[in-house]
């Protein structure tokens, strides 16, 4: 019942805190005049943005599979996908929980461990903010003037870089890994970690990084397009170059700070930047369509493949599982 409850907690604050953000971005927009923009918005255009956003999961799931090949675990593809698309469920969960439920799913089917497949969440995510910053630098050209912005991005840049050394440099990693796991707190978790480090090892290599980002650049791109035909379908004209920059700074924002989903932060920065193109109602409701055709969309779509696919893939257990995870590491 307490676990349930945990459950339900980490997946209702985060829906509470959307809530209220969109609130407060209705006040600082002017409530009368977000109505009226939102009234402009063509919704004709609403099934090919959400259709951009689905497409964008498809080649992301390209990737997830990839590094499941990676490290030889065999799982069909149908189940894989249905495996990707359920861990959407979990994406506005504080502490990021949503990215390992894959890790959960995939031990219940194969019975591989979950510290083997759990780096494929961090490999994903250092190839989407490679994407990212590779996107920015697209429609870099009319905000050159950003220099924190531009600041920021090339701080993420040297991080991720200095990362894939690190894990790179076999020796020191393998000693760094032993020195933790002789710290009391981390004692039992001490072949779990050698595990996940062997994962990362092997999906974090230069010729990997290059295929995942290769795959990254056209995925995320369906978003960034998808954004561009929000702006339009309200009637604003935003260059495609500057929704390249400020739909990917935005994520980038969000992620770096390891807010679920981005939530906050990426609101804020997309429609701040935005404001130089429309008024700031239109910002402030292309940025809250963009984010119910993206975010909001995963979320439901992974919480509809959990009720379509529970007996296959543990539904409510599986989540159940994570939360306690989470709850004896922390403590």
């Amino acid at each position: 019942m307490k676990r349930s409850r945990s459950l339900r907690n980490r997946i209702l604050l985060p829906i509470v805190g959307g809530i209220v953000l969109y609130i407060l971005m209705s006040v600082w927009a002017n409530v009368g005049q977000l109505r009226e923009a939102f009234s402009e918005f063509r919704l004709l255009w609403l099934p090919v943005v959400l259709a951009l956003a689905f497409l964008n999961y498809v080649l992301r799931y390209g990737k997830f599979y990839y590094y499941l090949r990676v490290l030889d675990i065999s799982l069909k593809p149908a189940v894989g996908f249905v495996v990707f698309l359920a861990s959407f469920v979990m994406a506005i969960t504080p502490g990021k929980l949503g990215e390992v439920l894959k890790s959960v799913f995939i031990k219940d089917l194969t019975g591989v461990p979950k510290s083997r497949t759990a780096p494929i969440v961090v490999a994903e995510r250092i190839t989407d903010l490679l994407a990212f910053i590779v996107l920015a630098l697209i429609g870099i050209a009319g905000f050159t003037q950003e220099r924190v912005i531009l600041v920021t991005v090339l701080v993420v840049l040297v991080l991720i870089v200095a990362f894939c050394g690190l894990i790179g440099h076999r020796g020191f990693s393998l000693r760094l890994t032993g020195f933790l796991a002789r710290l009391p707190v981390l004692r039992r978790l001490g072949p779990k970690l050698l595990t996940a480090y062997e994962s990362t090892y092997v999906l974090i290599t230069r010729k990997r990084l290059f295929w995942a980002v290769a795959i990254s650049v056209p995925s995320w791109s369906c978003e960034v397009i998808a954004f561009y035909l929000v702006c339009h379908a309200l009637g604003q004209a935003v260059p495609l170059g500057a929704c390249f920059f400020i739909y990917s700074v935005g994520t980038i924002l969000g992620a770096v700070a390891f807010l679920p989903g981005g939530l906050g932060l990426t609101e804020v920065s997309i429609a701040v930047l935005l404001v130089e193109y429309m008024p700031k109602a239109y910002a402030a409701s292309a940025t809250i369509l963009i984010r119910l055709c993206t975010l909001w969309f995963a979320v439901l779509l992974g919480a509809a493949v959990i009720v379509l696919f529970q007996k296959q893939l543990g539904g409510r257990r599986a989540l159940e599982e994570l939360v306690q995870n989470d709850e004896m590491n922390q403590g």
